[in-house]
């Protein structure tokens, strides 16, 4: 899938969410880790570099929204 058309779909994603109200948890950059081959993903270390950042942030959102960390 070529990046214009996997950002595209991140965007409508996000607009749909947040239309709804929704959180949407950023990251250092899109949120998506790229390969051809199977395995190839364990490869991408931006990708995977930025899907450990929306992890943490996920954990910072769902921390705050229990009292636990502000």
């Amino acid at each position: 899938m070529p990046l214009t058309v996997a950002l595209t779909t991140l965007d409508a994603m996000n607009h749909f969410f947040m239309l709804q109200n929704m959180f949407v948890v950023g990251s250092s950059y899109w949120a998506m880790a790229y390969g051809q081959m199977q395995g190839d993903v364990h490869k991408d270390e931006e990708g995977l570099d930025t899907m450990r950042n929306l992890g943490q942030n996920m954990v910072y959102l769902l921390k705050s929204l229990n009292g636990k960390e502000g």
